[in-house]
């Protein structure tokens, strides 16, 4: 370690006064700006509130050292505190920055306690503050005094550590000289993901959190029923039967724990939802009297007799059996989308109450064991029926005046919608290519959140519908740039200064999360397909995996991943190629695909397959994604086989695939062009990097009209020899 005794100092009262601003050289009291105005220019995400210049640059050096101020090392708050604050001490929180200061920048950064920096070192300490609140803070800089992050509670350190680190990345490990004050508009910005539907397991859970951390988003509800699975594992005979047989595809309450610890690290909270008595098929699997099937019929099987007081008291059981598993404020019970059909039944019209007010005191009795346990009880809104106690947090999954009026009833309210048309929720939905209700990056990014007294954030949902036989990683690139929107304006909620183009080029160049695990790789081969279809025969999904496996067709390919299921109403079959086997028959239905949701991305790449069409149309896919598509019959042509990229251009060969007949076909990319065969033979060369369809499917938002079969996928640009043999085949 340098000794670097001749360079300025910053003694121990500097390391514990209030905020400050570089002026000369010194550092002067000053207050945290009150509310974001204009972009100052600091390249980091979200935007920061407030910079004011110095003079000269901060560098981090092999001899740098984080150093924690021994005199609040162990505190969590000078006094401020709130719902989601995780309640790390700043020794914590300092260890968590460290590692990641570490990861990213490759230097030894010894983490200390106490001690007087240097002019590379950066302190991390608490002071009290009538300004930064819970998660506010302030960095400064200088070139001659070091880094100092100053917060009055461990969250705020934090947030200072990640503005102070994207700086430092975007500037060759160096930051000008200046003071940055920022604190957040909203206190609940918040993620959830549908770990029901789709399994992800405890490390890609940590990589999530990681990106979150990063952006300062503060917490993750974990949706963890559906009719596909209930994913916690309890070992009490009463509630054990629920989860999948594989500890693979479960949560113990080890698993939690971990989660939960890891979590505190960033500064995110976690939040449970088992939702009932709607979406609950995965529950009354283990007994079905305790569904409506018997009296109101087979489709309400998954909706939980609400009306039974059994029921609703063995329900209660088993939310008191994990209430305890998660130390946050808030537990979600769902109340989902319950059928409000339901008031057709004569046996629940017979009992004197609607569903909805069924619905209420269901609702109310889940409350108080909730509020018994300490804690907050959340669930949805998708419209203004059910009322129940006020003391119950609504996350608003119905329309933004939806919001406004159970605010306006003395609720508190995080919402998910941005508009006040039509479908406009903060949701993803990677298995639905191209689904139109998919927020896009430039409709967050123009959103301003309402604000108004009960509304307590916003939160941006990941909803794994069709999405079984997805690699979890497909799903990344298509919420990475999202959550970063989504943080941006949740953040700092006055209208952005840069341009949406500007803001994607500032995320770009800060990169991912420290820590996050790399992409999986596309191993290069021409001779053997890493995906393939015959579709000649069916099988169920792992039954490991789900209590109750939906339909898929077997694949083989270097992935365990091995089935695909249709998301737009199943596709059927018919007769395969050559008067044997079986071919997938498209009806040229929207949204009629079978996912795939391979994640690789080979720099070169070749997509064969021999499709039947039984009538002409326009704009059909064969393969699509959320980049890219295939087209049998491309945009605004008479039928010609093209390709688009989505957001860049459609492109289209001279040739039209007839119909009443099988015709192979092929897409071969280098990486800056695609050639397009039929038959064997080339028909036309495509000028243009396509991307290769990652977490796509078979069919599209548009299908084709006839049938495909014998579909491969090879990480590799095919010679024509090579084509031409499949073709032959």
């Amino acid at each position: 370690m340098n000794t670097k005794s001749q360079q300025r100092r910053w003694s121990r009262q500097g390391a514990t006064a209030a905020a400050t601003v570089l002026v000369a050289g010194l550092f002067v009291a000053i207050a945290p700006s009150a509310a974001h105005a204009a972009d100052p220019g600091v390249p980091v995400v979200p935007r920061t509130d407030a910079f004011s210049a110095g003079t000269g640059t901060f560098t981090l050096t092999s001899g740098s050292r984080i150093i924690v101020d021994s005199a609040t090392a162990g505190a969590s708050t000078t006094g401020p505190t709130g719902t989601l604050f995780a309640g790390s001490t700043l020794q914590e929180a300092a260890t968590s920055l460290a590692s990641q200061y570490r990861y990213l920048s490759g230097l030894s950064l010894p983490l200390v306690t106490g001690g007087t920096p240097d002019a590379d070192d950066i302190l991390i300490t608490l002071a009290s503050s009538t300004s930064q609140g819970v998660e506010g803070y302030q960095v400064e800089t200088s070139s001659s005094a070091g880094a100092r992050i100053t917060a009055a509670t461990s969250a705020g350190a934090f947030y200072g550590g990640q503005t102070l680190l994207q700086r430092l990345r975007t500037g060759s490990w160096s930051a000008p000289a200046g003071t940055i004050d920022d604190v957040p508009d909203s206190g609940h910005r918040a993620v959830s993901v549908d770990v029901a539907r789709n399994f992800w397991t405890v490390s890609e859970l940590k990589d999530l959190i990681r990106r979150m951390g990063a952006l300062k988003l503060n917490a993750l509800q974990l949706h963890f029923n559906e009719n596909e699975a209930f994913r916690l594992y309890s070992t009490n005979p009463a509630y054990s039967g629920l989860a999948p047989s594989s500890a693979s595809f479960r949560y113990s309450k080890a698993d939690i724990d971990t989660l939960v610890a890891f979590a505190k690290a960033y500064q995110v909270t976690l939040i449970p939802e088992i939702d009932t008595p709607y979406h609950s098929g995965a529950i009354t699997r283990l007994d079905s009297s305790r569904s409506f099937a018997a009296n109101c019929g087979a489709t309400y099987s998954d909706t939980l007799d609400i009306t039974n007081a059994s029921v609703r008291s063995w329900t209660v059981g088993l939310y008191q059996e994990f209430l305890s598993w998660f130390p946050g404020a808030y537990f979600h019970i769902g109340n989902d989308e319950v059928p409000l059909t339901l008031n057709s039944c004569a046996y629940v019209s017979g009992s004197g109450k609607s569903i909805e007010q069924w619905q209420t005191e269901f609702v109310n009795q889940l409350d108080t064991a909730v509020n018994a346990a300490g804690k907050t009880t959340m669930m949805w809104a998708n419209g203004p029926d059910i009322l129940p106690n006020t003391d119950i947090t609504f996350v608003n999954f119905g329309s933004v005046s939806n919001a406004a009026f159970l605010r306006g009833q003395g609720y508190k309210v995080v919402d998910t919608a941005w508009g006040a048309s039509g479908y406009q929720r903060f949701f993803l939905i990677p298995g639905m290519i191209r689904d139109s209700r998919t927020a896009s990056e430039s409709q967050i990014y123009g959103w301003s959140w309402p604000g108004g007294a009960n509304n307590l954030g916003q939160q941006f949902a990941i909803w794994m519908d069709f999405a079984n036989t997805q690699e979890n990683y497909s799903v990344v690139d298509l919420y990475s740039t999202k959550l970063a929107t989504f943080a941006e304006r949740i953040w700092a909620t006055s209208a952005p200064t840069l341009t949406a183009t500007q803001f994607a080029a500032r995320w770009a160049a800060i990169g991912d999360a420290a820590g996050v695990a790399a992409r999986p790789a596309a191993a290069a081969s021409t001779t053997t397909p890493a995906l393939k279809y015959s579709f000649d025969s069916t099988v169920a999904l792992s039954a490991s995996e789900f209590t109750s496996a939906p339909t898929g067709y077997a694949s083989t390919g270097s992935r365990a991943l091995a089935a695909v299921r249709g998301a737009g109403g199943t596709p059927g079959t018919t007769t395969g190629r050559g008067g044997s086997g079986s071919a997938v028959q498209f009806g040229g239905a929207a949204n009629q695909t079978l996912t795939i949701g391979d994640e690789r991305l080979p720099s070169s790449w070749t997509v064969s397959l021999w499709v039947k069409p039984t009538a002409t149309n326009t704009d059909t896919s064969l393969v699509s994604s959320w980049r890219s598509a295939l087209k049998l019959s491309q945009y605004n042509t008479s039928s010609k086989v093209g390709v688009t990229v989505f957001g860049v251009g459609d492109y289209t060969v001279d040739y039209s695939a007839p119909t009443g007949t099988w015709t192979h076909l092929a897409f071969v990319s280098n990486g800056s062009q695609v050639q397009v065969y039929a038959a064997g033979a080339l028909v036309g060369t495509i000028a243009a990097t396509v991307p290769y369809p990652a977490a796509g499917g078979i069919g599209g938002q548009k299908s084709v009209n006839g049938a495909i079969d014998d579909v491969a996928i090879f990480y590799g640009a095919l010679s024509a020899t090579e084509v031409a043999a499949l073709a032959a085949g």
